[in-house]
C-alpha cells in the first residue's frame, strides 16, 4: 500500500494530501478510542500560595536547564513505549546506526524517529553522536518555552468567579461584589513577572511562540490535507476545479493550484509557499506520532528533510494506530506475563490533550469538515493564554512523576545523574505549584472566607464590622 503512495510523491512538489487523508482518519480514530479510556484529571496551578511569587522566579534561575533536563521525556519517547518494543517492530532495526556519525546519511523521517530515542547515557549532553547538537538546541527552546509561560499565567487558571448552583438571586447579589474584588485584587497583583528579565538572558531566541507556530503548522496541514485530497478526486472525476455542492473546498481554480502549488505566483513567493506547506505537514505528522515532544528538535532545519521523509511518520503513526496505540494511549510499566502492569503518567499529557481536542472537536478525519466551524474552534481554543498554563502544568507533573525515556538500544536509560539536591528542591516546588481538584477548591474557599466574602460553614456572606482586610493582608485594596 504504502510503495504506491511513495511513488505518488516523487515528482517534484508533489501534493500528499490525497495519500494523507486516509491515514489521518485512521490515526485520528485510534485517538479517539484511547481518549475514552485515558481521561485526564484536573489540576490546578496554586496562584494564590504565599510562596507563588518565590516559586516563579525560580523558572528564571540557573536551576531550570538542569531541572528540565532530568525530565527527558519531555523531548524524548517513554519507556517502555506501547509501539516500540520487540512485539512490534525488529528493534535491531530501529536501533542501527543510531550512535554512528552519518550526519549527511540519515533520511528525515529516520533521523526525527531516532532524535527521539538518542539518549545513550545518563549524563548531559544526552547523546554523544550525531544528535548532540540539534537535541541541545530543542532542550534550550524547551526552557526558554517554560520561561515565556510565566508571562500568560493568570489567577484561578483563568477561570472568573461563578456562584454556587444553589444560589438564590439574593445571595449571588451578595457575594458576588466580594467575589469579583477578590478576583480584580488577583489580577492586578499578578500582572507581570517576578524578576527583571532584561538581566536574565534568554535560552534560545525559539520559545512558547515556537510551539505556538507548530500548533497553526499542525492546523494548516490539516487543511491542505483537505485542499489536495478533494483536487485529486475532482481531477479524477474530471471536475477540473468545478465548484461543487457537497461542502468541499471551493474556489475558483487559479485560487487553488496556487494554494497546493504555489503557481501563479512570484518565485520567491513560490518557494515560501512551499517551505511553509512542508513544514507544517511536518507539524501535524510529528504531533500524531511523538506528542508535543516531538516538536522542539525534530525536523526544524528544512533542508535536511523533505515531504517523502514526513510522509513516512504519517504511515509510522498509522501502524501505530493499526496496533490500537496513538500519542495518547495508556503507558504501563511492568510485565502483563509475570506481575499486573502498573500504570505510569504520560509526558505532556495536557497539553497534548488540549491539542487533540482541537483536531477531534473540528471532526478532523471525517470526509468533509464544517470548515467555518473549524476555524472558530481553532481561534478560541489555539491562543498563548491557554498553551502556557497547560504546558507549565505538565512540566510541573512531569517534575514530580517524570519516568524513564527511551534509549538508543531500545531500553531504558537511567536517571540523571549529579542533580539530586536539584531535583529534591524542584520537588517540593512543583507540589506547591500545582494543586489537585479538591485542594484548589479548598483554597479558593478558605481565601474568600478570609476576605469576608463567605463563611466556610454556611456559604453565606459574612457582613463586615468594621473596615474589611484586604486580600492576603496586603493592605487596603478600595
Amino acid at each position: 500500500m504504502y510503495y504506491d503512495m511513495y511513488e505518488g510523491l516523487t515528482c517534484a512538489r508533489p501534493e500528499p494530501g490525497q495519500f494523507i487523508k486516509p491515514l489521518l482518519r485512521n490515526i485520528i480514530g485510534c485517538i479517539l478510542h484511547n481518549q475514552h479510556l485515558a481521561p485526564e484529571e484536573p489540576v490546578f496551578l496554586g496562584n494564590n500560595c504565599d510562596t507563588w511569587k518565590d516559586d516563579l522566579s525560580a523558572f528564571f534561575d540557573d536551576g531550570l536547564p538542569q531541572i528540565v533536563h532530568c525530565c527527558p521525556r519531555l523531548f524524548q519517547l517513554p519507556f517502555p513505549h506501547p509501539f516500540l518494543n520487540k512485539k512490534n517492530v525488529r528493534l535491531e532495526v530501529l536501533t542501527q546506526g543510531i550512535n554512528e556519525m552519518i550526519p549527511d546519511r540519515r533520511g528525515g523521517g529516520w533521523a526525527a524517529l531516532q532524535q527521539m530515542m538518542c539518549r545513550n547515557s545518563s549524563r548531559v549532553p544526552h547523546n554523544s553522536g550525531d544528535f548532540q547538537g540539534t537535541v541541545k538546541a530543542g532542550v534550550k527552546r524547551l526552557q526558554q518555552a517554560l520561561r515565556d509561560c510565566v508571562t500568560h499565567i493568570k489567577p484561578n487558571d483563568g477561570q472568573c468567579p461563578l456562584p454556587s448552583i444553589n444560589d438564590t438571586q439574593e445571595e449571588q447579589e451578595r457575594q458576588g461584589l466580594g467575589a469579583a474584588t477578590v478576583w480584580l485584587y488577583d489580577q492586578v497583583t499578578t500582572v507581570g513577572v517576578p524578576v527583571d528579565l532584561s538581566a536574565c538572558p534568554r535560552r534560545s531566541s525559539e520559545g512558547l511562540n515556537f510551539i505556538y507556530k507548530r500548533a497553526w503548522e499542525m492546523l494548516l496541514a490539516v487543511a491542505l490535507i483537505y485542499y489536495g485530497a478533494d483536487t485529486a478526486e475532482r481531477q479524477k472525476d474530471g471536475q477540473k476545479g468545478r465548484p461543487g455542492e457537497d461542502g468541499r473546498i471551493q474556489g475558483p481554480p487559479e485560487l487553488r493550484r496556487a494554494i497546493i502549488n504555489g503557481k501563479g505566483t512570484p518565485k520567491a513567493k513560490a518557494d515560501a509557499w512551499h517551505e511553509a506547506r512542508l513544514k507544517s505537514y511536518s507539524s501535524l505528522a510529528l504531533f500524531l506520532t511523538f506528542g508535543v515532544a516531538g516538536w522542539f528538535h525534530c525536523q526544524t532545519d528544512r533542508r535536511k528533510f523533505n515531504i517523502r521523509d514526513v510522509f513516512s511518520l504519517y504511515t509510522l503513526a498509522n501502524e501505530m494506530a493499526h496496533a490500537k496505540v496513538s500519542i495518547n494511549s495508556i503507558l504501563y510499566h511492568g510485565s502483563s506475563t509475570k506481575s499486573a502492569p502498573s500504570r505510569i503518567p504520560s509526558p505532556w499529557q495536557l497539553l497534548n490533550n488540549h491539542l487533540i481536542r482541537l483536531l477531534t472537536e473540528a471532526n478532523v478525519g471525517q470526509p468533509q469538515l464544517d470548515w467555518y466551524d473549524a476555524v472558530i474552534i481553532w481561534e478560541e481554543g489555539l491562543t498563548l493564554d491557554r498553551l502556557a498554563p497547560l504546558m507549565m502544568k505538565d512540566f510541573l507533573s512531569e517534575v514530580l512523576v517524570g519516568g524513564p525515556s527511551l534509549s538508543t538500544t531500545a531500553t531504558d536509560v537511567p536517571d540523571v545523574e549529579g542533580y539530586r539536591g536539584l531535583e529534591d528542591e524542584w520537588t517540593l516546588r512543583a507540589k506547591r505549584m500545582l494543586l489537585g481538584a479538591e485542594d484548589h477548591q479548598l483554597m479558593l474557599l478558605q481565601r474568600l472566607e478570609a476576605n469576608g466574602v463567605i463563611t466556610t460553614e454556611s456559604g453565606e456572606e459574612e457582613a463586615p464590622d468594621g473596615e474589611e482586610e484586604a486580600p492576603d493582608g496586603e493592605g487596603d485594596i478600595s
